[in-house]
């Protein structure tokens, strides 16, 4: 695939200013990473030009400035022109694209030199949004050399370095690390850990049974830990047995029976991690520790947030319900009114694309925020949410907010909506080798 770099970004916006018309030239702005709302909103306009050509260059100006400019797009509801909402689709999908690959791809940190330890989580937390906290020696000198390097392997050669560990409970929210003393028997972070995209995958534990009613059955469990990047929180994950195969260092194959199952993790709050257990076929008793187990689990990520705004004032009958879409997701506003001097708001969300994400766990649309905006600007979570209709992929949502709202007259105020509007499917490939058998 060709990328295009930052400075043959900017040649190809200057080639739309040198070409395009007069009102499309002067919306480019020569800083493509910082497009304004006014500039985006003209060349929305132009994209109901009665010119193909004009149509034409808005459209292809809008897509130079990059992903950028979706936290600028208008919602594509039915008060649009109907080449403006097919231009808007198309935009975005092309867009969509570009951030699907980068928000699920690791991040990349560059950390080179000698520094104390501070130093280096303070560069971690900037370049990763995750927050270190830690009652050890932070004043140690360390010598690193990362370069572009994934997010966890970065955290684990630190944290191995320092015999430090991440505390599996104990942090504020979900973006913040509690680094505790490393048990001094404890292995290293990085030795039997695996890592794909925003991943870490690494063997717990392993437990061998036997049943006093037959003795002649055993079984085996091995405890994996999977957990991902703060920054992005999965809305599905799922592992196959029949797609596990396992091995001993005998070369017995411990593979699962049960073919048939398929575990679905629950992802619901917000944690960073889960653990799974795979159910193995008995080892070798001469067998020293598990050679090798590859897998695959098929994960959801929601690849991008979106907002969505509906103006608080009656509305004439006709004119409800008021939809508007972006990607895949349509926002319903069914009705709005005041009830005893409460603003209640009944709020449909329709998801196109989710897929498996909806078939059994829906924890997380119940966590999209919703908020009542006053004419400051200023966010009002409602008193109340209350669920009143579900259907194949969509939830209807009953918002309460105590605040007193004269709808007669436009007082500034507005419902925000916030749902994930890209869900990207991603599977996830490990091979764990060199775990030790109890």
């Amino acid at each position: 695939m060709i990328s295009i770099r930052p400075i043959h970004l900017l040649v190809v916006v200057l080639l739309l200013v040198v070409f395009a018309a007069p009102e499309v030239r002067a919306q480019v702005n020569s800083d493509t990473d910082s497009p304004t709302k006014g500039q985006v909103d003209q060349l929305v306009k132009l994209l109901a030009h009665s010119q193909l050509n004009r149509r034409s260059q808005a459209h292809q100006a809008l897509m130079s400035m990059g992903p950028a400019v979706l936290d600028l797009l208008p919602a594509e509801s039915t008060q649009l022109p109907a080449e403006v909402i097919s231009r808007l689709k198309t935009i975005r999908q092309d867009l969509y694209k570009q951030v699907a690959k980068q928000s699920t791809a690791a991040t990349a940190i560059s950390i080179s030199g000698d520094f104390k330890l501070q130093e280096v989580l303070d560069q971690l937390a900037q370049q990763s949004g995750v927050e270190f906290k830690t009652d050890a020696d932070t004043n140690r000198l360390i010598d690193v050399a990362f370069d572009q390097q994934p997010f966890w392997e970065v955290v684990d050669s630190v944290l191995d370095f320092v015999e430090l560990d991440i505390a599996p409970f104990g942090a504020e929210h979900a973006s913040q690390f509690i680094l505790v003393d490393r048990n001094v028997n404890g292995i290293s972070r990085s030795e039997l850990a695996r890592y794909e995209s925003v991943f870490r995958i690494a063997p717990v534990r392993v437990t061998k049974s036997k049943t006093f009613a037959n003795p002649a059955v055993d079984s085996t469990q091995l405890f994996v830990h999977v957990s991902w990047e703060p920054r992005i929180q999965p809305v599905l994950m799922q592992l196959a047995l029949r797609d596990v195969k396992a091995v001993d260092s005998t070369g017995r194959d411990i593979t699962p029976e049960n073919k048939d199952t398929v575990r679905t993790i629950n992802l619901e709050g917000e944690g960073r991690f889960t653990e799974i257990s795979l159910p193995l076929l008995p080892a070798s008793p001469e067998a020293k520790s598990i050679r090798s187990v590859s897998g695959h689990f098929d994960t959801m990520l929601p690849a991008r947030s979106e907002s969505f705004s509906f103006p608080v004032v009656s509305a004439p009958n006709n004119e409800l319900p008021l939809v508007y879409s972006k990607a895949g997701v349509d926002v319903i506003l069914q009705a709005l009114k005041t009830v005893d001097g409460r603003l209640v708001c009944d709020l449909k969300v329709h998801y196109k694309n989710a897929g498996r994400a909806f078939e059994s766990h829906r924890g997380w649309v119940y966590k999209n925020p919703c908020v009542l905006v006053n004419a400051k600007g200023d966010p009002i979570k409602p008193s109340s949410r209350e669920t009143i209709g579900q259907g194949e992929n969509s939830v209807t949502f009953r918002f309460v907010f105590d605040t007193a709202v004269d709808l007669t007259e436009d007082m500034g105020y507005s419902i925000k909506y916030f749902t994930p509007t890209l869900l990207v499917e991603r599977r996830v490939p490990f091979v764990l080798s060199g775990i030790p058998l109890p």
